[in-house]
């Protein structure tokens, strides 16, 4: 038997991954990207990588873990999405139009 996990959770996870992506990002972009990569110049830029390898694999690191956030978040508000159709699947859209018909049926034409 499993439990079925709340929507609340898969909203907390894809709130933690995309924090993730975020400090995750700005750790690459401040502390790797911009010590080895010089603009324009390519060589220096190779220069960089050979004289800093480590640093190089670190952000090779952080670039990955930022892959993976991104699939988790992706999972996660498609499990979340996925829930919104099971929970509205049903809904008559021709009842929809009577009850709320400015909603879905766009701006209506004025009436003079």
């Amino acid at each position: 038997m499993t439990a079925k996990a709340s929507p609340l959770v898969y909203a907390r996870v894809t709130g933690g991954a995309y924090l993730v992506i975020t400090v995750v990002a700005m750790l690459y972009g401040g502390l790797v990207e911009s010590q080895l990569v010089v603009s324009g110049n390519d060589a220096a830029t190779a220069d960089n990588i050979l004289a800093h390898e480590s640093l190089f694999r670190i952000g090779i690191v952080l670039v990955l873990v930022i892959y993976a956030s991104v699939v988790v978040a992706s999972w996660s508000l498609y499990v979340i999405v996925l829930g919104l159709w099971l929970l509205f699947k049903d809904v008559d859209l021709e009842q929809w139009d009577k009850f709320a018909p400015h909603v879905s049926s766009g701006p209506q034409p004025r009436k003079k």
